[in-house]
């Protein structure tokens, strides 16, 4: 239960204040996330180091499990493109909600299909609200996407978040690019360089401690 794990790190930091400032992005939907939502001021401070900053709804799922939605057949299973977890209207619903409650949206977003539809539904929502700040909403996982997204996620000025671990081989030494997408699209994957000649707002993580966690290791990648 998600908030049985947030209750633990609550009162462990509470018991003996960490060393740290901790924001939190909460998987969404959820019946968590439906309650932060709905209380937002129960939730926005939790601690004076720990806050709950965004909402984080899965669009997709992986590459590595073949779950990250793509706009193609998968190179080495052409019966899927992936799975879509959310839809456009979908995403569209949640993102206005949470950011009505005054938290950010992130969104999973892995393969291009996925990106695709963030990016839809980002520009809408920044042209419906002008005043709103571009960097309140965030792509996790900026992987793989079409050059005409690469350049959109940087004209609209929200942050993409690459994990420059991912262009690690697998335990068989494949790499994503040979296994998944194929060599015919390999180009578009893992395109950090790409999204900082067209001047995005970029930002790096290690994702889940199943990837390296040293920050050196992934600016050596």
């Amino acid at each position: 239960d998600r908030e049985w794990y947030l209750n633990r790190l609550v009162e462990a930091d509470l018991e003996a204040p960490l060393p740290l400032r901790i924001h939190l992005m909460v998987p969404a939907p959820s019946a968590l996330a439906e309650r932060i939502v709905a209380n937002p001021d129960d939730y926005r401070r939790l601690t004076p180091r720990i806050d709950i900053t965004h909402l984080k709804f899965f669009i997709d799922g992986a590459l590595g499990s073949r779950g990250a939605f793509l706009s193609h057949p998968y190179a080495d299973d052409p019966i899927t493109s992936g799975i879509e977890r959310m839809n456009h209207e979908e995403l569209r619903r949640h993102a206005m909600a949470t950011l009505d409650a005054g938290f950010d949206v992130a969104s999973h977003a892995i393969g291009d299909g996925a990106v695709t539809t963030a990016l839809d539904v980002y520009a809408e929502i920044l042209a419906d609200r002008p005043q709103l700040r571009p960097a309140r909403l965030r792509i996790e996982h900026f992987s793989y996407a079409q050059p005409r997204d690469i350049a959109r996620a940087a004209a609209l000025g929200i942050v993409t978040v690459a994990n420059p671990d991912f262009v690690s081989p697998d335990d068989s030494g494949h790499t994503m690019a040979e296994s998944r997408v194929g060599s015919g699209h390999s180009e578009r994957l893992y395109v950090v360089g790409s999204l900082m000649a067209e001047g995005a707002r970029l930002a790096f993580g290690t994702d889940y401690s199943v990837e390296p966690l040293p920050p050196l290791e992934g600016i050596y990648a």
